[in-house]
């Protein structure tokens, strides 16, 4: 009777064992199924990123691009306007020197005038 029941209960444990092996394969497939698809689907989603990313640097090139062409011209236009008042302010200062030199010849003039005039008698 004890190899009888045994004998059962070493079948049923090797049932017990052999669907659980089953049951483990089952799942073992499962998930290896359950990574592919979400592989694929990183993979997709990667590849979208890249996508995404190509067209947000080609965006900023050429925002960059625009930002530096409108940046010199802004340079040019500075350039152009300190080239005017440098040339404006060379013109007062040439026209205040020609007033000043004016000035001096004609108060060289009258102090001669009065110097000979004090020694002729």
């Amino acid at each position: 009777m004890i190899t009888a029941a045994t004998e059962r209960f070493e079948r049923r444990l090797v049932e017990e064992i052999a669907a659980v092996r089953v049951q483990v394969a089952q799942v073992e497939v499962s998930v290896r199924d359950e990574l592919g698809k979400a592989e694929v689907r990183l993979h997709g989603e990667l590849a979208q990123v890249r996508i995404d990313m190509g067209r947000l640097e080609a965006g900023l090139r050429q925002e960059i691009t625009g930002s530096a062409a409108a940046l010199r011209q802004e340079i040019a236009a500075s350039e152009g306007r300190l080239r005017q008042e440098m040339a404006t302010g060379r013109v007062e200062l040439l026209k205040w020197s020609f007033l000043f030199w004016i000035g001096q010849v004609l108060a060289l003039a009258g102090f001669f005038a009065f110097a000979i005039r004090a020694v002729r008698p």
